[in-house]
């Protein structure tokens, strides 16, 4: 389990068993994080993030809820207003190669001391939960979710950023196909070759995405922290893999109070 201040996170692993089955959650809810339930986006592999509170209680007439169905959205974010919610509900992503990113933002004025017992909550501006893979990172929905910061700060604040990244296929795994590369038009930076063979690592894909989008932040950045949990989970016996034949099984990474 990670901490950041009062926030907690849990990566699931083989042992927690299958979390796309609604059983196996409900024990680990019940013995991993003590919450009523977990909140889930419709993971569609999009770039789409919706509000937690406008899950709860946007007026939604029937076409759109069957709209939000079809289409799925593959992030969740939540300011200060919506912080009660997270005292009964855990946030969390599927996954079995992809990549689950958890990002807090907080408004820093330089003196570690606002963080001391409870008085992180009145510095906290934003957080977010994100099902990351090679489809939605292409897209643009680490990209959305600063967009979205953005409509949070001003000029005048400073800023402090934590983002977790956790269990995912690393570089050392996740062979591509050339037309994949082209298609895509990655940089040569982003993959190598091994044995006539070649392998992506969308982990560093990913971290300039969120590099170049810190840079373009109205406001001054303080801190910022990444923490991954640096573990593939193709080449790990931990953690469930599509790649590796787990078709239908899914690990959970859940972000709770």
């Amino acid at each position: 389990m990670i901490l950041y201040f009062n926030f907690k996170i849990y990566s699931s692993n083989i042992q927690d068993l299958d979390q796309k089955r609604i059983i196996n959650r409900i024990k680990l809810i019940k013995n991993k994080i003590n919450k009523l339930n977990v909140i889930l986006p419709i993971q569609k592999h999009t770039n789409k993030i919706l509000n937690l509170s406008e899950l709860f209680y946007k007026d939604l007439n029937y076409l759109d809820k069957l709209k939000i169905l079809e289409t799925g959205f593959d992030g969740i974010y939540f300011d200060k207003n919506d912080l009660y919610l997270l005292e009964y509900f855990g946030l969390g992503v599927l996954t079995a190669d992809c990549l689950p990113i958890i990002i807090f933002i907080f408004q820093d004025n330089l003196n570690n001391e606002i963080y001391i017992n409870n008085n992180w909550l009145s510095n906290f501006i934003m957080g977010g939960i994100l099902h990351a893979g090679w489809k939605g990172i292409f897209y643009g929905i680490i990209y959305n979710f600063f967009k979205i910061l953005n409509n949070y700060i001003k000029n005048s604040h400073v800023l402090r950023i934590f983002v977790y990244i956790g269990p995912s296929i690393r570089s050392c795994c996740y062979e591509v196909k050339p037309d994949f590369i082209n298609q895509n038009n990655i940089s040569k930076e982003f993959y190598y070759l091994k044995n006539n063979k070649i392998y992506l690592n969308l982990i560093d894909i990913a971290k300039k995405q969120i590099d170049n989008s810190i840079k373009n932040i109205k406001a001054n950045i303080q801190k910022t922290e990444l923490i991954d949990k640096n573990e593939c989970t193709y080449c790990s016996n931990k953690y469930f893999s599509y790649r590796k034949g787990h078709k239908t099984e899914r690990n959970i990474t859940v972000l709770y109070l």
